[in-house]
This record gives structure tokens, C-alpha cells and sequence, in this order.
């Protein structure tokens, strides 16, 4: 049977209002429009693209220091997270849907690092987002941005 790969929305999309890349689910405007089309593999590297990036942008913030206790935490609060993601995807599951749960990080098996350890989680999940989504501009404005141009000119 073949089944096909979940949808990385969220429901917020922002590319009805024009932007290129969504602000929900960092997917680009043709990725959405075409996600239904596009086969297992082509949805894959969507994911994975996702993914690394997420992975990176957290990195940059957060240490997992008990990854256990993070998924133990996960369990507890019943947040929905992808077991088979990168671990620094479940942190990112956990700030989204456990913020208003969670006391403090480190009982979480997470440290904030540098200037973030300043920051509330409602702060540090808007700027795990915020630099999401620079970083998913950045790849298209770099990838698909500059080839749209070359093609049409």
C-alpha cells in the first residue's frame, strides 16, 4: 500500500498573504503548492532540509543535557513529537506545545545557552522560530530566488 508522508503544516500559512516562505512550517511556496504531487522521496528531502535546519538553529541555543529526561518530559505533558526526528526536533516540540507546562529547562533535560539563558520560553520559542525562518529565507533567497531570476531573464 502506499501511503504518503504527513504535511509539514502547521496551519499557519503565510504565503497567502505573499510570502515565499511560509512562517508556519518554513516550507517554500512551490513546495506547498506541489506537496500533494510530489512523491515519498521528493517529500523526504522537504523533511530533511527541515529538519537540519531546526536542528541547527536550536543547536544554537539550546544544550540537551538529559536527552531521557526530555523525552520523559515529552511523554508527561503529552506533546506530540516524531520519536524518529533529530532530538533538538523534540525540544523544539516541547517549547511549542509544553510552554505553558514547563517550569524550568534543566527539568527538562535542557540548557539554554549564551544570551537565550535570559530569555522566557515564550522568548526563546519566538527566537527559535524567528531564526528558523531566516535561515529557510536564506536557503531559497541563496537556491530558488537567484535560479527564478536566471530563468526569466
Amino acid at each position: 500500500m502506499h501511503r504518503k508522508l504527513k504535511t509539514p503544516c502547521i496551519g499557519i500559512c503565510s504565503t497567502t498573504y505573499g510570502d515565499v516562505v511560509c512562517r508556519g512550517c518554513k516550507r517554500f511556496l512551490h513546495e506547498i503548492i506541489d506537496w500533494n504531487k510530489y512523491d515519498d522521496e521528493e517529500q523526504r528531502i522537504v523533511w530533511a532540509r527541515l529538519e537540519s535546519m531546526l536542528e541547527q538553529v536550536v543547536k544554537n541555543r539550546i544544550f540537551i543535557s538529559d536527552i531521557f529526561l526530555l523525552e520523559d518530559r515529552l511523554r508527561l505533558y503529552e506533546i506530540p513529537y516524531n520519536p524518529d526526528a533529530n532530538q533538538y526536533c523534540w525540544v523544539h516540540s516541547l517549547l511549542h506545545h509544553g510552554n505553558n507546562k514547563i517550569k524550568n529547562l534543566f527539568d527538562c533535560g535542557i540548557v539554554a545557552l549564551g544570551d537565550s539563558e535570559f530569555l522566557t520560553i515564550n522568548q526563546l520559542r519566538d527566537a527559535i522560530d524567528e531564526d528558523f525562518f531566516a535561515l529557510s529565507e536564506a536557503h531559497y533567497d541563496r537556491y530558488f530566488s537567484s535560479a527564478r531570476v536566471l530563468k526569466f531573464d
